[in-house]
């Protein structure tokens, strides 16, 4: 498997892993469950508008050499797509926060995998747009 295909899947890979070891060992959610949530919650807001900084950063060096090579190489799209999986996979988690809260005191077993999962996928999502992001402004 080449580096960009194993990029492309790397974080649905590190979360499809997690989630399922932490379905098969069966560990309990935090008993401060609204505490848990609620800064679960705001975790994701931050990284969100974290991803928003990083599109605007983006834009104000659209104009350097580095991005324009981006762009001819085709890979300037990849990076586009990564922005909005990570986007899209931390609101997802952000909603299963809110959602948590309408859940019994003990969450069920599938709620807790469902989290750890959009856990792990925001955050490898995310750290993988600011890898590349790092290694963009590297380069201006």
């Amino acid at each position: 498997m080449n580096s960009l295909r194993w990029e492309r899947i790397k974080p649905l890979a590190y979360a499809l892993v997690a989630s399922a070891a932490w379905y098969c060992v069966a560990l309990p959610f935090p008993r401060e469950i609204p505490d848990f949530l609620s800064a679960s919650l705001s975790f994701s807001g931050i990284l969100i508008g974290f991803l928003v900084t990083i599109q605007t950063v983006l834009v104000t060096v659209s104009g350097a050499a580095v991005v324009d090579r981006l762009k001819q190489s085709g890979y300037m799209q990849d990076l586009e797509r990564y922005i909005k999986e990570a986007t899209y996979s931390l609101l997802l988690f952000a909603l299963a926060n809110l959602a948590g809260f309408f859940m019994a005191a003990t969450p069920a077993r599938w709620f807790s995998t469902l989290w750890v999962f959009l856990c792990i996928y925001g955050l490898t999502s995310f750290f993988r747009v600011s890898n590349i992001i790092s290694k963009i402004l590297r380069k201006v």
